[in-house]
């Protein structure tokens, strides 16, 4: 692919997009408590179930963050050469925003789930209401150690028990930090054609995942980047055609590759690839209204939440299963109680919890700690004292208000 740059603007609808898909996948988990009854419920109400429940069983909202993930990290990597910064510098930036906030979830989570367990209430995390949850006595040391350094998708395969994922939604983590780090090896090996060597490796990975499926080896491969880099790949690709003077032979063929992923994901009942396909097209033909939706101030919401999506992301399933099982105890078991109390409630309050995850942790790791001289220790925000209550304050405000972040 040629490597000349035209325009490298930001696509400001991204945030609108995942923000969307952010909802969607919150929706998702909520309504797990429709699931309940499906086997037994007869007539309109069996037929009603069915209808209510199937698009939320598609769990097509994670490849499409990586459709949105390979586009961001495309950028991301195409700066990172333009402006001459050492690749190792991009792995620590990538490292810095996932994982501090990520460990932080995990501490929530087991810190929830212990104390459920040891007042008795595992039945709050593992109902017919929602998603069970792993005590955390349930996972060995080899298991911590891979949901700690998000290789728990494929340490299996090294050592130890199979995998675990403890907070159930970090599997899609496991996958990003592999995408990064193949990101940073094309990095490390070329300066000038990036996305030439990222083109290479997504032949030579695509390759390996075919003729794996092809031999019966796809289980030696599970869990590894090369099952879902075809999704991540197709942001790349999205990025290369809207932001590279690439010739208009080159272009056709990355349309025609899309289209054919699509094809392929249809005909082949892999609706996560053809979705991603489809989803890359779309970011492709939708960008030239993209000035004028950023302009559309009743989106604002939704591209706010998108800005925020990652900790919405971490945060929310654990709120959404243990609320669904409380409101369950409650009374609210029949199939109205839930679709039109239980899953909007559950959905509404994971949204907020995560908006004040996003406020109290994410947002002290968007950018790496500064040094003020050569010196001083790097600061690090997050462990700066506050005023008393200010945190819960910055919070609410948060929730309430919804504030735009550059």
């Amino acid at each position: 692919m040629a490597e000349h740059s035209t325009k490298t603007s930001r696509y400001q609808s991204l945030d609108l997009w995942r923000g969307l898909i952010c909802l969607f996948v919150v929706l998702e988990h909520a309504a797990v408590s429709l699931w309940h009854g499906m086997d037994e419920a007869t007539g309109w109400e069996a037929t009603f179930q069915s209808i209510l429940v199937a698009p939320f069983r598609t769990n097509l909202g994670t490849p499409l963050f990586f459709v949105i993930s390979g586009y961001c990290i495309a950028a991301s990597v195409e700066s990172c050469r333009r402006r001459g910064v050492a690749p190792v510098m991009f792995l620590v930036r990538r490292c810095w925003r996932v994982f501090p906030s990520y460990w932080v979830a995990l501490l929530c989570f087991a810190a929830l789930i212990a104390g459920l367990d040891a007042a008795g209430l595992s039945r709050l995390h593992r109902s017919p209401y929602g998603l069970e949850f792993s005590s955390v006595g349930d996972l060995d040391r080899w298991q911590w150690l891979g949901n700690l350094t998000l290789s728990e998708t494929w340490r299996g395969h090294l050592v130890g028990r199979d995998s675990n994922v403890f907070t159930r939604v970090a599997w899609s983590l496991c996958y990003q930090e592999q995408f990064y780090l193949v990101c940073f090896l094309a990095l490390l090996g070329t300066r000038t054609s990036i996305f030439r060597a990222l083109g290479g490796a997504t032949v030579a990975i695509v390759a390996v995942r075919v003729i794996a499926g092809d031999i019966g080896k796809l289980p030696v491969i599970d869990g590894t980047f090369a099952m879902l880099w075809h999704q991540f790949a197709v942001g790349l690709a999205a990025f290369w055609y809207l932001n590279k003077n690439g010739s208009p032979r080159m272009k056709q063929a990355v349309l025609a590759g899309l289209a054919g992923m699509l094809v392929v994901g249809y005909w082949s009942f892999d609706p996560a690839t053809a979705i991603s396909a489809a989803f890359g097209l779309a970011l492709i033909g939708f960008r030239r209204w993209d000035s004028a939706w950023s302009r559309v101030r009743i989106l604002e919401p939704l591209r706010a939440i998108g800005r925020r999506s990652y900790s919405v992301y971490l945060i929310h399933l654990p709120v959404a299963v243990v609320l669904s099982a409380a409101m369950g105890e409650l009374g609210l078991t029949g199939l109205w109680a839930r679709a039109l109390v239980m899953v909007p409630i559950a959905t509404a309050v994971s949204v907020a919890a995560g908006l004040a995850f996003y406020q109290l942790v994410e947002s002290r790791f968007l950018e790496l700690p500064t040094r003020t001289s050569s010196s001083s220790p790097i600061t690090c925000p997050f462990f700066a004292p506050q005023p008393a209550g200010s945190a819960f304050a910055g919070a609410l405000s948060g929730i309430m208000r919804i504030p735009s972040v550059g």
